[in-house]
């Protein structure tokens, strides 16, 4: 794998993970704020509801016999439309009221539709049932929560008479789809932002990887023909750069390690010419002394000199 390819798979990993743990942070914190906001909006609503409800008339219903026909009742109809006017005003919100039963339990006692009619462990979890107790000794928030009509996050508050005692608790369910669609738009609007910022950086990090390789690629073809007894480089593209880096000093003192090299090997081709006249010389010296002084070519001069002697003669 070529360095360029190394670069950009190693970018690409490290953008991968800021870009996935960005994308995840936004679509909780989107979901994150959303909670808040109508946590804070919810409480104020069931303290509020709480407060304006008319005490005498929820007391009224308190007190009528168990399992009395209370619908017809002018205090029920009072207390229901107040419900009513509540959820026209915030039409995601379901409110209702709960009145204490025989010992610890409770009974859905008047609702805006009027279908809550039955004991609220029928339809509630026990969980629920404990944060609505709770909610006599003052308003308190419940998370996600679950039952037959889907899933809600829920505060609940005390009506308290003069005496300050609660006589009955309101309850407002918020349904979690709105933080959902909250979230589905984040990551509607945030994924597709993310993923082309993600592709313009894949982008820009190929085009640096090439800026950054090509000159390493450069001086590596030179090296090969350094290797192969070409010294004539040409790297003026790199030592010339208009912005001068470690790679353009880097070039340069390679060009000029390649002509030291070319003139240290010119250098060294003449010293062994040289040498090699030397050798030769001493060779054919050594060869020449070798045949003068032998017996036979000792004998061969003694018999030209009587050869020349006796020519002088006659």
């Amino acid at each position: 794998m070529s360095l360029r390819w190394k670069l950009l798979a190693a970018f690409t990993a490290a953008f991968t993970v800021v870009f996935v743990f960005i994308a995840l942070w936004v679509v909780h914190y989107a979901g994150a704020t959303a909670l808040t906001r109508v946590k804070a909006q919810l409480i104020e609503a069931t303290e509020g509801t709480a407060r304006d409800l008319p005490v005498k008339a929820v007391e009224q219903l308190t007190d009528l016999p168990k399992g009395s026909d209370i619908t017809g009742n002018r205090y029920y109809r009072r207390v229901q439309n107040d419900l009513k006017s509540v959820q026209t005003t915030l039409p995601r919100l379901r409110p209702y009221l709960v009145a204490r039963g025989e010992g610890e339990t409770l009974d859905y006692l008047v609702d805006p539709s009027g279908d809550f009619r039955d004991p609220v462990l029928n339809t509630t979890p026990q969980t629920t049932v404990d944060y609505m107790l709770r909610a006599f000794d003052g308003t308190v928030y419940q998370g996600r929560n679950d039952d037959k009509f889907g899933q809600w996050v829920t505060a609940y508050s005390p009506v308290v008479n003069r005496t300050g005692q609660a006589v009955a608790v309101v309850g407002m369910d918020f349904p979690l789809d709105y933080v959902r669609a909250i979230r589905s738009d984040a990551r509607k609007q945030v994924f597709p932002v993310l993923i082309s910022g993600y592709l313009g950086l894949m982008g820009m990090v190929l085009l640096v990887s090439t800026l950054l390789v090509r000159p390493i690629e450069r001086m590596t073809t030179a090296s090969k023909r350094i290797a192969d007894g070409d010294y004539e480089l040409d790297l003026t593209r790199i030592t010339r750069s208009r912005y001068p880096d470690e790679l353009s000093d880097l070039a340069d003192s390679f060009q000029f390690m390649a002509s030291k090299v070319a003139a240290r090997e010119r250098e060294l081709t003449q010293q062994v010419r040289r040498l090699q006249v030397q050798i030769d010389t001493t060779r054919r010296e050594e060869s020449v002394k070798e045949i003068t002084e032998t017996e036979f070519f000792t004998d061969l001069q003694a018999k030209a000199a009587q050869m020349r002697a006796r020519m002088r003669e006659g």
